[in-house]
């Protein structure tokens, strides 16, 4: 064929893209597979690893991934990371895990690091000059650094290619583990306009997966990438115990036939030491302990004694196991009820990661349902604690010292408002996310101490001759080794901000003339919007926080009630479980009511209605050794044995009133206490003008709380509990 004769093909702008595209895609899943395989030791990806990286690199789109524990997730990211221009940041909860991944990746040569309190202060430089110069590929934050101002301006000019998000499903406000600091990370990630987003977890819901694509616009249609939430070699038991005493004689012999390590879950701190004495008295030796009352130290230490040991057995509360890359637990067994069906699920996936068969046993014991009961309502602030909450936070205003920023003690707040720090931390999220008053920034100190490192340093310290240097040391309280600074009180004497005075103390420690340390921890909010100041306006929004509180503590009960209707009922546990994650499969063959054919027996109906209100005798025992009188929720909660801020600085939770009503139903006991605290006064509770007490304005034997407890006890005759399902009987 002759020149002439050659057809010549033109191709359009949309043909050399398509074509473009192409080249690109095998391109980029070559040098994702070279990283695989050179970096992590891998010869091919597993699952739906390979999609989620096309999803990342060829398609440049974000995406969600819902794989089980041990599924594989953090390749998702890792390998694209590397294959990446930019910075990839991994937004992670747990400090310990992100060490661990760190650690791991440098151990491969991968540039990586976590930025977080652990660090010493050189070794925190290192890190933000790395992420300056671009040396640094994948750095771990944990979500509360996410409002730190130095940290915005450290990635400002940054080129962040990619914000993996691990345990996502916290953004959701109805999923089972809400933090409200998730909710920042969404916003993060657009204001620092990051080119994609991955989102991880192991335990969505289709809803909560629905509310993750929407808070990080991640397309729910083509952008979710998931697998089966349970794994078939697991098998999933169900056990009925009358005592501990009784689940230890139950554990044991499973316990001595096992053939690798186990793990059991329990509720509380107190229970772990008292379960691994009672399993060691019984013949089964060196069973350990780990809880979150252990020190960062005896955690790491107690974690690699079970990564190496080959048949360990550890008693734990649910911090242990997030991040434990250890692929042959033969046996996970649950002494009490888990919090959630997804608690419940990524536990029991600790179990058996190899692939061989591994056995998993959830014990079943009528009052370990009040515990995690307890644990549902006692974040749930009272509608009193609300209203002085909103009111204080109406009141602050403008800080002089601090000009329009809100300066004020976490830990006083949820003292004065008998507030747990979780439902505080919700509740400031809410003025932010929601009303748009404020913006949380840096936490502040409210002192500084200071040590100079040498005695030419603190030379150079006296020789500062700067307005703010010679205020602090007008200023400063003289020690033997520490010179401490009240940053407020120094702030307002000069007429300066206090954040003036903390970067002249901030110079001189970065010049290595002195070491620093902080204390008494402020939190700051800039103040976006004027917070109401009307009365009326504050009292309407004070009732839609609490509502949505109560809201809240329904859908917590729910979740446990789920995990009781999955533990009694005749239906395979593992069919259970996937339908609700959105999964279908057929009958498992090996759990419970596979092999019983029936549910698990209970001495008593745990689903019973048939409870008696709370007696007037023991109504007025609460009242007579309690001068709480303006707030019935809290007095409901002592009653039912839910412990707050304020029973521990009354220190009211070692009487015997306390928790002597938990054999009735919680919503029998408010109603009678709110009878109670509106006979005290001629404006019912709910309408009563909320005031800005403390704590420790009362005392047990004060005149008012005495004469208040001189009331009328007697309920109304024919009160009628509510008979609400999955009561306790």
């Amino acid at each position: 064929m002759s020149d002439d004769e050659f057809d010549v093909l033109e191709f359009s702008e949309n043909d050399l893209a398509a074509i473009d595209h192409l080249m690109t895609k095998h391109s980029s899943i070559i040098q994702a597979e070279k990283v695989l395989h050179n970096v992590f030791g891998y010869s091919e990806f597993r699952l739906l690893q390979l999609q989620v990286v096309e999803q990342l690199l060829v398609q440049k789109k974000s995406a969600l991934v819902l794989f089980p524990t041990g599924g594989g997730k953090s390749l998702c990211f890792q390998v694209p990371a590397l294959c990446m221009p930019g910075l990839t940041i991994v937004v992670s909860p747990l400090i310990s895990l992100m060490k661990d991944q760190v650690d791991t990746l440098r151990q491969k040569g991968v540039a990586a690091a976590q930025l977080d309190s652990t660090l010493t202060w050189e070794e925190s430089n290192q890190v933000k000059d790395s992420i300056r110069n671009g040396s640094l590929k994948i750095l771990y934050v944990a979500p509360e650094r996410l409002s730190n101002e130095g940290f915005h301006e450290l990635i400002a000019d940054v080129h962040v290619s990619c914000v993996a998000v691990d345990e996502s499903h916290c953004v959701s406000e109805w999923g089972a583990s809400f933090r409200p600091e998730y909710l920042k990370v969404a916003r993060f990630v657009k204001e620092i306009k990051a080119d994609i987003v991955l989102c991880l977890t192991a335990t969505a819901t289709p809803e909560v997966a629905k509310d993750i694509c929407e808070e990080f616009d991640i397309d729910y249609n083509s952008g979710v990438f998931k697998t089966a939430v349970f794994r078939p070699n697991l098998n999933l038991k169900v056990l009925q115990a009358n005592s501990l005493d009784d689940k230890i004689a139950q554990i044991v012999p499973i316990l001595r036939s096992r053939t690798g390590p186990a793990i059991i879950y329990v509720s509380l701190q107190r229970n772990c030491q008292e379960v691994a004495d009672l399993l060691n008295s019984a013949g089964i030796p060196g069973a350990r302990c780990y809880h979150g009352g252990l020190t960062v130290d005896q955690k790491k230490a107690e974690q690699e004694l079970f990564m190496q040991g080959r048949d360990l057995i550890v008693v734990a509360t649910i911090a242990f196991g997030m991040g434990v890359d250890k692929s042959n637990i033969r046996i996970v067994a649950h002494f009490n009820f888990c919090q959630s069906l997804e608690s419940y699920s990524q536990e029991v996936g600790r179990a058996g990661r190899d692939g061989f068969p591994s056995d998993c046993y959830l014990f079943l014991h009528n009052p370990d349902l009040a515990v995690m009961e307890g644990f549902a309502r006692g974040d749930t602030p009272s509608r009193r604690s609300v209203h002085s909450w909103l009111t204080e936070m109406c009141a602050l205003g403008d800080n002089p010292c601090d000009p329009g920023v809100i300066s004020i003690s976490g830990y006083r707040q949820s003292a004065d408002h008998d507030l747990r720090p979780t439902q505080l931390g919700i509740m400031n999220a809410q003025l932010e996310l929601d009303y748009k008053y404020i913006r949380s920034l840096t936490p502040g100190y409210l002192e500084y101490a200071i040590q100079a490192t040498s005695s030419q340093g603190w030379a150079e310290v006296i020789a500062d001759r700067s307005h703010e240097a010679i205020l602090i040391r007008k200023r400063w309280k003289v020690g033997k080794v520490w010179h401490t600074i009240d940053i407020n009180s120094t702030a307002r004497q000069g007429d300066v901000s206090r954040s003036v005075i903390q970067k002249r103390i901030n110079r001189w420690e970065i010049n290595g003339w002195v070491r620093c340390k902080v204390a008494q921890v402020c939190n700051r909010f800039a103040i976006v919007k004027p917070l109401p100041s009307d009365r009326e306006e504050i009292e309407m929004l004070a009732d839609k926080i609490y509502d949505l509180a109560v809201r809240r503590e329904e859908k917590d009960l729910a979740r446990i009630h789920k995990v009781v209707e999955m533990a009694v009922g005749k239906s395979c546990i593992p069919q259970f479980l996937s339908k609700h994650f959105g999964d279908a499969i057929g009958p498992c063959g090996n759990c419970t009511p596979c092999t019983t054919g029936r549910a698990t027996n209970f001495p008593r109906p745990l689903f019973s209605t048939n409870i008696a209100p709370p007696s007037a005798a023991k109504i007025k025992a609460v009242l007579d050794h309690n001068p709480v009188r303006d707030d019935p929720r809290f007095l409901a909660k002592y009653a039912f044995g839910i412990t707050s801020p304020r029973v521990r600085e009354l220190k009211l939770s070692k009487h015997p009133t306390f928790g002597s009503l938990d054999d009735c139903l919680f919503e029998d006991i408010l109603k009678a206490f709110t009878i109670q605290c509106d006979a005290c006064f001629s404006t019912p509770y709910l309408r009563r003008k909320p005031s800005v007490v403390s704590s420790s304005q009362l005392k047990f034997g004060s005149k008012s709380g005495s004469e208040l407890g001189k009331i009328k006890t007697e309920t109304k005759a024919g009160a009628k509990h509510s008979g609400k399902p999955y009561a306790r009987s």
